[in-house]
This record gives C-alpha cells, sequence and structure tokens, in this order.
C-alpha cells in the first residue's frame, strides 16, 4: 500500500485537493503574463478553477459559450476581438458573471468605460502582485457567494481534509477562535483519531529538507505535503489514536492519544522508530522529533507545543535523526570546542583562540540559539581571508557560495565542517594567487603598517624597486593598484573592531589609519555598502532579539 502511495503521489495529490465550486476563464494576449496569472495563485483556495485561458477576444467568447464560467479575468487590448467587445458580448448575455479587467496605465480611460458593463474591478498589469490578485479574488468570490445565497446563508465550503485540520489546530492553538470543547466538537465532526485524555504533542522535522524538494522538484512542496500527509496518516491509523498536521515546509505536528493499558512501555517510541524507519526508505530522509511532557487536556496543547519545539531544537548540538524528550535538556558545557580548532588551522591560533570563545558564550545563551550561532559564523567569513593577504575582490564569490552553505546548516558541528572547507578553499585560492617576491613582500609590509601613513614610495624603498614598477605589478598581480588595496586591508580590520569591540568609530578610524573620520565612513561605505554603526548593528550576534515568533 505504502509503495503504491509514493509511486503514484501526484494522482494521490489531485485526489486529495477540494471540489473547485466557481469556474475562471482568463483572456490575455501575453502568454507570460496569461501563464504567471494562472500559475502564480492556489485557486482552489478559493474554491475556483480556470477552465480556459486564451490568447483573445474572439476565442474567449467561445470558451465563454462552452464553459459558462462564474468569473472572467481579461486584458483590454487583444487581437481580433477586443476585451471591451467581449466584455459587452457578456453582458448581452447575463448579468451574473463576474468580470476583473487586466488594464495598463495607458489604458485607464477604458477601464473607467469598462466598469459601465458592471465590472467588479480591475488589476494594473505592470505591478500587480499575487496579493492583489488575491484580494480580487476574495472580494469576487464574496459577491458570487451573495448572489448564490441571497438570504444570508452562506454555502457550505468543500474543502479537502487537511486544509481544515489544519485550520481548526492553528485556529485553536494559536489564535484563540475556539474554545476547548469547541475544538472537541471540531475534532468529531471532521472524524479525527484525537480526544480528550491522556496525550503527547510531537513535531516531527525532516532533516535538511531543502534536498527533498529538489529531489521531488516540487517548487511549492504542495506534492510533497500531500505525500508525507497521506503516509503520517496510514501508519498513524495503525497507531490508533492519533492525527498529523503540517506545520511549516519541514516540520509536522502529530497529536498523540496514550491509554492506561501502555503501561510502562513508551508508546512515542514505536511510532517514532516505525515513521522514522518508513520515511527513510521511502524518501532517502531522516526525522527529528520532540516529544512533549504528558497532558490531559486540549487547553495544554499550545504549551505544549512549545515544549516539543523546544526539545526538537536540541537537534543544534546534539545531531541530526535523533528524539528528544522535554525535559532532557542537552549539556552544551559540555561540547568539545577544541575539536574545532584543528579544522580552522589557517585562520591563525589567535583568530581561531577569539572566535572559540565568542561561540563558546552564544552557546550559554537560551533561545535561537542556531540563528545566533549562524550569525556569528557569517560575520566570521571575512576574518581569514585578511589574515590570509586576500582582499574582498578576490574573494567574493567564494564567500557568497560558503554563506548559503553556512545557512543551510542544521547542527553546530555542520557549520564548523563548513566553515572549514571554506578555509581550505580559501588557502587553494590563496596559492592560485601566488604572487612574486616583490608584491609578497609589499602585502607583508601592508599588513604590519596599514596603521601608519604608508606611500607607494615608501613601499618601494623599502623592498628596493622603484615606484612605477611596484605600481605595475600591483595592477598586474593584486588586480588593485597600491592605494585601493590599503584600503581595503584597513576596512577589514575596521570590519573586525566593529564586530569585537565596543570603540567608537572614530577610535577604528583613526586606529586602522585613517586621519579624517569623514572619509573613512565614505570609504567604509564605498566598499562595505553600510556605514560603519550600519554594520556593527547588522553584525553583531547579540542584535537578534529572543522572541517566539508564529
Amino acid at each position: 500500500m505504502l509503495l503504491k502511495i509514493f509511486n503514484n503521489f501526484k494522482q494521490i495529490y489531485r485526489k486529495r485537493v477540494m471540489i473547485p465550486v466557481y469556474k475562471v476563464l482568463i483572456a490575455e494576449d501575453e502568454t507570460l503574463a496569461r501563464m504567471l496569472l494562472k500559475n502564480s495563485i492556489e485557486w482552489n483556495r478559493f474554491d475556483m478553477q480556470v477552465v480556459a485561458d486564451v490568447p483573445n477576444g474572439k476565442l474567449a467568447l467561445e470558451a465563454y459559450e462552452k464553459a459558462a464560467p462564474d468569473i472572467v479575468i481579461t486584458d483590454i487590448k487583444m487581437p481580433i476581438m477586443d476585451g471591451m467587445s467581449f466584455i459587452a458580448s457578456i453582458r448581452k448575455r447575463d448579468t451574473r458573471t463576474r468580470i476583473v479587467i487586466l488594464t495598463c496605465v495607458e489604458e485607464f480611460d477604458l477601464a473607467r468605460q469598462a466598469m459601465q458593463y458592471g465590472v467588479t474591478d480591475y488589476l494594473p498589469k505592470l505591478t500587480m502582485s499575487p496579493v492583489e490578485l488575491q484580494k480580487v479574488l476574495g472580494k469576487v468570490r464574496m459577491e458570487l457567494d451573495d448572489m448564490r445565497h441571497p438570504s444570508g446563508e452562506k454555502p457550505a465550503l468543500i474543502w479537502d481534509k487537511e486544509a481544515l485540520k489544519e485550520s481548526l489546530l492553528m485556529d485553536f492553538m494559536f489564535r484563540g477562535k475556539f474554545t476547548e470543547a469547541e475544538f472537541g466538537q471540531g475534532l468529531r465532526d471532521l472524524g479525527q483519531r484525537f480526544e480528550l485524555g491522556p496525550m503527547y504533542v510531537m513535531v516531527m522535522e525532516i532533516d535538511h529538507y531543502r534536498r527533498l524538494n529538489e529531489k521531488f522538484k516540487d517548487e511549492k512542496g504542495q506534492l510533497v505535503r500531500m505525500s508525507l500527509l497521506n503516509v503520517l496518516d496510514e501508519l498513524l491509523g495503525a497507531f490508533g489514536k492519533g492525527e498529523a498536521y503540517r506545520d511549516a515546509d519541514n516540520r509536522y505536528i502529530l497529536l498523540l492519544n496514550v491509554t492506561a493499558g501502555d503501561g510502562a512501555q513508551d508508546p512515542t517510541a514505536k511510532l517514532m522508530e516505525e515513521v522514522r524507519k518508513t520515511f527513510l526508505t521511502y524518501f532517502k530522509v531522516t526525522l527529528t522529533f520532540g516529544v512533549s511532557s504528558l497532558g490531559h487536556s486540549f487547553g495544554e496543547i499550545r504549551l505544549m507545543y512549545e515544549e516539543a519545539c523546544q526539545s526538537a531544537a536540541n537537534k543544534f548540538t546534539e545531531g541530526l535523526n535523533r528524539s528528544f524528550r522535554f525535559g532532557a535538556l542537552p549539556d552544551n558545557d559540555n561540547i568539545n570546542l577544541n575539536e574545532f580548532a584543528g579544522k580552522w588551522a589557517s585562520l591563525g591560533s589567535q583568530a581561531t583562540k577569539t572566535f572559540l570563545q565568542q561561540l563558546s558564550v552564544l552557546l550559554g545563551h537560551d533561545g535561537n540559539l542556531r540563528e545566533r550561532v549562524i550569525h556569528l559564523f557569517l560575520a566570521w567569513l571575512h576574518r581569514p581571508a585578511a589574515h590570509l593577504g586576500l582582499v574582498e575582490v578576490t574573494y567574493a564569490e567564494l564567500t557568497a557560495e560558503y554563506g548559503d552553505r553556512i545557512r543551510g546548516c542544521e547542527t553546530l558541528f555542520e557549520l564548523a565542517e563548513e566553515f572549514g572547507n571554506y578555509l581550505n578553499a580559501l588557502v587553494e585560492l590563496r596559492q592560485l594567487n601566488s604572487f612574486s617576491k616583490e608584491i609578497a613582500q609589499a602585502l607583508a609590509l601592508i599588513g604590519s603598517k596599514y596603521k601608519d601613513e604608508l606611500t607607494l614610495r615608501q613601499i618601494a624603498k623599502t623592498i628596493g624597486i622603484s615606484p612605477n614598477y611596484l605600481s605595475t605589478l600591483f595592477k598586474k598581480e593584486v588586480r588593485l593598484n597600491f592605494m585601493d588595496y590599503l584600503t581595503n586591508v584597513r576596512i577589514e580590520e575596521a570590519k573586525r573592531l566593529l564586530q569585537d569591540s565596543n570603540k567608537m568609530v572614530y577610535e577604528i578610524s583613526e586606529q586602522v589609519g585613517f586621519s579624517d573620520q569623514s572619509y573613512f565612513t565614505r570609504s567604509f561605505k564605498k566598499i562595505v555598502g553600510l556605514a560603519p554603526n550600519e554594520y556593527r548593528k547588522q553584525r553583531s550576534p547579540e542584535s537578534s532579539e529572543d522572541k517566539y515568533d508564529r
């Protein structure tokens, strides 16, 4: 049965989506605009279905006569038969069809003329967003509902079961729309396998979800979601008392009832083992579970959910593909950070020591630990390049690549590994950009004396070559002139001081070799893209607030 589900997940998805109520016709002569309009909206959320999309008014009228749409979305200017003639033809036949027109700025006069035909609304083509379209569709839906049920009695919406389940739980747990009694009644009305009594809340997180999404080539994630929910539904059905809900792309909520007959045996352990085995077999993914404390009432579900999320977050320091129970907190003090030092040798012993000290401080904090640590690693991406004598123009692409990799890391150990890989890549880059003896000497002098009032002539005299020759070598090997390179070195050091110290900007300006603070600020913003104080605020690991955001 499970194998059949996975082999036919697209068909399963289509069977599970809601039955459309209102038919939509789209008429737009620009192919790209027509396709974007058709595919950028989840029409079933409005009880709608696109039954035809055509490139001109003549075909639009034929499709209208054949399909009898409830809603027409049409451009005004189209070939063969324009939008105004098409709208007029519709109104000769009926007044119930809702019409939305698409228009450009220069067509607003035509748009106003179209309003005499009872057009519901218009949308500017060049600036139209999915959000704006959704607002208009909501308005159209209300008009159609009112016409279909003039007495005020609203239609029973034909939603798919998963959408109703998810809405019920989220409205109760986060929005306070239902009482406990109403929530219980909603569960019974939907035939859910969850009731009042001893219960657990679990969160199931798919490790490295992005890889799963890429494998399925499901950009919006809808087919993956329905496949996962189908499998969870079957497994929970075998368990007897439990329901699954999507919480985020990579996270699902499991509500489980347990009975006194379960005894000392943990009823959740067997379920987690079975789910983990099934997902690994069919989806090739590992799972992390967070399990709440035992509860007994619906009113405790929100707190139990938070407990489960807090427990699952322990994977950042403990590792993936594990189960964590509330109360069994990891001992971050026992993490051996010195293991990372060997991977980061090219960073330099003093810099490595500083980095590990900052990391140790963060690990002692509660809340948003992963986000804080990732922020720290991102801030350190520029530091090793300066230590190796590289300037940002030579390693910007590499930094951007590893920045994306670091943001995708889910554990501390993955972060340490990727940072080590980044350092190795920088060393290779440094080797590929090997310099002549004269330039190597010049860079070393700049690295040690950048705080002084250095000139090209001084450096050339020290290493025994002419200023013109040194200038030529700089442009050829470093791909920057002398002053630009010196400024980059000073700015790199300023960035470090802004991150690691509480010194005032003018103090940092002087310390890195600028005699004029305003010139320092202009140079910093030109190279970094931010003013010094803005950079400090953005890069400080403490700038992220601890908060629960739903």
